[in-house]
């Protein structure tokens, strides 16, 4: 309790500092997280004018930062400022193409506009550069990779293009194709809000791990960080009723 109470207590201080400085017309600095606590301050209670005077000073002083480019994009999103956001955000992906952060933004903000086909394309796009990374990486290390996805045209990719071995089948069927104690480590990437029965899924998952294994799983949370930026317009609350369940 205690902490907590010194830890709004420097929050507010940090936000008192910020607001002389606003008020004064003054340069000041802050490090990089210390402006991370102004910005969703400010975003936490909808005062996204104030983000976005707290992010335009954080960048001029950290101008290389993907993050708060990204943070950036989002509040001029909440401002209804898509194409100022868009532009942002098309800056950074061309100086990272292949970062997930950046193609889930812009896809997000496309979608927003009603640009369903350009979302998807970025989405599509984001799920490759996720799949062939991790696979890459997976290989690296000396694991011998198999996949598994219910779309033909998914396991179709991985068994062509990254010569992965890769069943089509619902991941509650695993046990069709892989021997039980088997796995050292399963990965399930943004599918576990798409299953009906979850339990049912893991425990499959679970079947397959060899004594101290892992399931290692990503998936949008209610509380993520994009979540609370975008509020009802947040394109995991807006994909209901393909999401069937979203987890904090």
């Amino acid at each position: 309790m205690a902490q907590e109470f010194r830890k709004r207590e420097e929050e507010e201080e940090l936000i008192r500092s910020f607001e002389e400085i606003l008020k004064k017309k003054s340069n000041g600095f802050f490090d990089l997280e210390a402006y991370e606590t102004i910005i969703y301050y400010y975003l936490d209670r909808n005062k996204h004018k104030k983000a976005l005077l707290a992010v335009t000073m954080a960048m001029e002083q950290y101008p290389y930062s993907t993050e708060l480019i990204a943070v950036k994009a989002q509040v001029l999103s909440n401002l209804e400022r898509y194409d100022e956001a868009l532009e942002l955000l098309e800056q950074a992906f061309n100086l990272h193409p292949a970062d997930l952060d950046i193609l889930l933004s812009m896809g997000s903000i496309f979608s927003l506009q009603g640009n369903h086909d350009k979302a998807i394309e970025l989405y599509e796009q984001a799920l490759l550069v996720t799949e062939e990374d991790k696979d890459l990486e997976f290989r690296r290390l000396g694991f011998d990779v198999h996949g598994l996805d219910v779309q033909e045209d998914v396991v179709r990719y991985l068994r062509e293009e990254l010569h992965v071995p890769a069943e089509c089948a619902d991941v509650s069927e695993m046990g069709r194709f892989f021997p039980a104690d088997s796995f050292d480590l399963i990965t399930t990437f943004f599918l576990i809000e798409h299953i009906p029965n979850v339990r049912e899924a893991l425990a499959a998952m679970f079947d397959l791990l060899k004594p101290g294994a892992w399931v290692a799983a990503a998936v949008p949370f209610v509380d993520c960080v994009q979540a609370g930026i975008f509020g009802r317009k947040w394109i995991n609350v807006m994909e209901a009723p393909r999401h069937l369940s979203l987890p904090t």
